[in-house]
């Protein structure tokens, strides 16, 4: 019984093993076949003047080495497979005959039994002699009939084990024959229960009276008996029927085997033929067009796909044909700006649509302060909360990990991702402006990962590989121009901070005014983005523009004389007229600055040239240096002429004190419709709230 058991419980994990491994087995070896010819085919050489295509008996070569490993495999797994079913039958037929052998031996200590109640059953008196005698042939057939029991049951435990292992095979338990088999095992373990439950009703050996023997559950046990011999029997005539029936299935599995490995022959043939004809060509046509930088998918061959891959493949060719064209118009941007947001600007423009992103945005590491600082962004909605400026400590953010591994992530879902980092400000404020998914991929430069770029959609699951791929692409040009741009934006950027420095030594009172009114213009500026009406709508690039040069709007200062900008009293008109010119002196010396770098071809100061020239322009006309009134002032000088007023009112001059933050607010409301504009002066009381924290924070 040990060794069957071990047989068994060997050939169990074999075949379950072999069964489960059929499929993957041959459906690996299909795939690395087809992975193999896909390399091939990945590697032909693209005709030229001095070398052919030569890949064609590679590809036939391939093809029937795909069919030989089919066939070797088919009929090594069938041999092996059949083999070791043939083994779990064999066991199982040695269980069911052990069976029946215990079953015989069975019987003749039952009959002694029987016969023993026979003659006691009369209750006749006899002699002790006699008494004793049959009382140990009652204990020395019970105690026989004791262990044959203990037999039979481990036997009939085994041949249940045994029955589950075959359930659990399809090819098995889906046959009729087996259906019986194992119905007829059933009745076999079904009687086998019954005849020890009747056998353990009979008096034991230890409390047993040869006079009182219960001959009901004695004539229960040898009709139990009798019947588990007929089951026994009808289960091996089932097991003979099984065996017959599979050794004429597996013959039919073999040839079948055989027959559809012929047919993937023909099959493969007719596609081979195809792919010499039809679809080679469409690939080795899309590759010279790639290397020529023809993106006109109209001049590719016509390709009618038949099958999945074929259309698969027009797809991803056209793909390719659109990543790549987007990438040459990227290259194009790269090699014509100089400053980061138009080249971010124009990058959105591009890929909006492909990519189907509502949101671009670009951030640096500052790794001596420990700090990511959101730096441009490009929108396509007008509720702005994570703008330019924002700033995340590297220790309470997880974009470190990908700063470690240099590696890109997409977000699908950002309410899901919030749930997870519930203490995250940027997924919430993301979360605020709608947006759903996200992709954010590191810039590097020379192997250091410098900065992101993050591509965002109000949609979930909006990104996928294909995005990925082309978001990787983005991102190395972008690392390829970002020292030029950066130069450039930091050349810009300490102009305008010595532009500002030298007014706040000539004037030492507006040095914190500067800071003020940038930050007021600012927070103005920001709630333009993307406004409804087109005299108001803003790109982010403007808001920078914004921040960046109005420091500057009163660099005609410093051609303003001493006694008259520090002047404690009222100005004459002769004096005053001199001091409405720092206007006009200012812009002209920002012109000169803008003529002498033409070079660029870009129109560098132009808003701080506007600026300075137009902020003390007034809605109604009554302003100077032109007299210009409505939308004629530029928005810029709008802006800022708001931010420069409310400062000098709340602010402390030489000539005044100051009015309180309420009192300014008042005046700055007065002045709507004559002085400002009225729809700026709207979203300046609607940002109150954080023209009050400035306010508190810079006096």
């Amino acid at each position: 019984m040990t060794y069957i058991n071990k047989i068994n419980k060997h050939n169990k994990l074999c075949c379950f093993n072999l069964y489960n491994n059929i499929d993957i087995d041959i459906y690996y070896n299909s795939n690395v076949g087809i992975c193999y010819f896909l390399t091939m085919l990945a590697k032909f050489k693209i005709p030229t003047k001095g070398g052919t295509m030569n890949s064609l008996r590679g590809i036939i070569t391939v093809i029937l080495v795909i069919v030989l490993i089919i066939l070797i495999s088919v009929s090594l797994l069938n041999f092996f497979y059949v083999n070791s079913v043939y083994n779990d039958l064999e066991d199982l037929y040695k269980a069911i005959i052990l069976s029946q052998n215990i079953h015989n031996d069975i019987n003749l200590p039952l009959k002694v039994i029987n016969n023993i109640e026979n003659q006691t059953s009369s209750n006749q008196p006899m002699d002790s002699d006699r008494y004793d005698r049959l009382l140990e042939a009652y204990l020395s057939n019970y105690s026989k009939l004791t262990e044959k029991t203990d037999a039979l049951l481990t036997t009939t435990s085994v041949l249940e084990e045994m029955l589950e292992d075959f359930n659990s095979r399809i090819i098995l338990n889906g046959t009729n024959e087996f259906r019986i088999l194992s119905k007829d095992i059933n009745s076999v373990l079904n009687n086998t229960d019954y005849f020890i439950l009747s056998f353990n009703s009979m008096p034991k050996s230890e409390i047993v009276n040869i006079y009182r023997l219960d001959s009901s559950a004695i004539r229960k046990t040898a009709l139990n008996y009798d019947k588990l011999k007929v089951e026994i029997d009808s289960s091996l005539d089932s097991f003979r029927s099984l065996q017959r029936s599979l050794i004429t299935k597996y013959i039919s599995i073999v040839f079948l085997s055989f027959m559809i490995t012929l047919a993937i022959i023909i099959v493969l043939t007719a596609v081979l033929i195809k792919l010499l004809r039809t679809d080679i060509p469409f690939v080795v046509k899309s590759f010279n067009m790639l290397y020529a930088h023809d993106y006109d998918i109209n001049n590719l061959p016509k390709i009618h796909g038949i099958f999945k891959e074929e259309i698969q493949v027009k797809k991803f060719v056209e793909g390719v044909f659109q990543e790549q064209k987007i990438i040459d118009e990227i290259k194009q941007i790269s090699s014509s700006e100089f400053m980061l947001e138009d080249v971010i600007d124009n990058i959105f423009k591009i890929i909006h649509k492909p990519l189907k992103t509502d949101r671009i945005g670009v951030a640096f590491i500052n790794y001596p302060q420990e700090k990511i600082i959101a730096e441009h962004g490009v929108f396509k909605y007008n509720r702005v909360l994570l703008g330019p400026g924002f700033e995340v400590s590297l220790k309470d953010t997880t974009l470190t990990d990908l700063i470690k591994e240099n590696r890109p992530i997409i977000t699908h879902d950002i309410d899901q991702q919030l749930i997870k980092r519930p203490d995250s400000k940027s997924l919430q404020l993301l979360r605020d402006e709608g947006i759903k998914s996200n992709m954010i991929i590191p810039i590097t430069t020379n192997k250091t990962v410098v900065g992101f770029i993050f591509f965002s959609s109000i949609k979930e699951n909006n990104y996928d590989e294909k995005a990925l791929r082309l978001g990787k692409n983005i991102a190395y040009e972008l690392s390829s121009i970002i020292n030029k741009t950066y130069l450039t934006k930091l050349m810009f950027t300490n102009v305008t901070k010595t532009f500002a420095d030298i007014v706040e030594k000539k004037d030492y009172e507006t040095g914190d005014h500067i800071k003020r009114m940038t930050a007021y213009s600012k927070i103005i500026a920001s709630k333009l983005i993307n406004h409804p009406h087109k005299d108001y709508s803003i790109k982010q690039s403007f808001i920078n523009d914004v921040e960046n040069y109005a420091a500057v709007h009163d660099i005609g200062k410093v051609a303003i004389p001493d006694c008259i900008l520090k002047k404690p009293g009222k100005l004459t008109s002769e004096e005053w007229d001199i001091m409405k010119a720092h206007s006009t002196i200012g812009a002209d010396l920002l012109v000169g600055l803008k003529d002498s770098l033409q070079i660029f071809n870009k129109n560098f100061f132009e808003m701080a040239i506007t600026i300075t020239r137009y902020h003390h322009e007034r809605w109604d006309g009554s302003g100077y240096p032109e007299g210009l009134s409505g939308v004629s002032i530029p928005l810029a000088a709008r802006i800022v002429a708001i931010a420069d007023v409310f400062d000098a009112l709340s602010s402390k001059r030489i000539y005044k004190e100051p009015l309180s933050f309420k009192d300014s607010v008042k005046q700055i409301n007065i002045g709507s419709g004559s002085h400002f504009d009225p729809e700026l002066i709207k979203i300046f009381n609607a940002s109150i709230g954080s023209i009050r924290e400035v306010y508190e924070d810079l006096n």
